[in-house]
């Protein structure tokens, strides 16, 4: 089913049915994204759960000038975001990676250990790491990444090409180090 202007306009009255559906609609996707920010299965479900409350508690702000989707999106990121700069660690709670080879414009044909990836990404800074998911592994087009961090088309594009570089880098530096 998609998602409908009487689909939202149920929600931001309130209708319980409508909630379900669109928790039915926007659920995998969200808890992927986190998933992909905190690499903890069970931290993403309490995040992806928080997410949900948040929509709820916030339905009548939604401005149906942005996709509804979007702005689902936007919440779950600066939640994530909100999470990981209070200072959660990370590097103890590390698990299986979704992907097992990284390719981009800087790295095709690079086989990399999951591991290396994974302490890669968790170096980066949130704001770079989770341009390069949604583009890299969401692929998400920069116009999607611009609406749903609520940030310029021009600053995703430098955001990528920051995070691609940082990538490297600490790929680099974190593979030198495990010879």
């Amino acid at each position: 089913m998609a998602i409908t202007q009487n689909l939202i306009e149920n929600f931001q009255k309130g209708d319980r049915d409508a909630f379900n559906t669109l928790y039915k609609e926007l659920s995998s996707f969200i808890f992927n994204v986190i998933f992909r920010m905190v690499k903890t299965k069970e931290i993403a479900e309490e995040l992806t759960h928080d997410v949900f409350i948040k929509l709820y508690d916030n339905r009548t702000t939604f401005n149906h000038s942005v996709k509804f989707e979007t702005w689902s999106y936007r919440i779950a990121m600066n939640h994530t975001l909100n999470w990981l700069k209070r200072g959660q660690s990370l590097r103890s709670k590390l698990n299986q990676i979704v992907f097992k080879k990284y390719e981009s414009d800087s790295f095709t044909n690079i086989e990399i250990n999951k591991t290396e990836v994974e302490l890669t990404l968790l170096k980066m800074k949130p704001d770079f790491r989770i341009c390069l998911i949604l583009r890299e592994i969401e692929e998400k087009t920069y116009e999607e990444i611009s609406e749903i961090l609520n940030i310029s088309i021009g600053t995703v594009r430098s955001r990528l090409n920051r995070s691609k570089k940082m990538f490297k880098a600490i790929f680099e530096r974190t593979c030198k180090n495990e010879s």
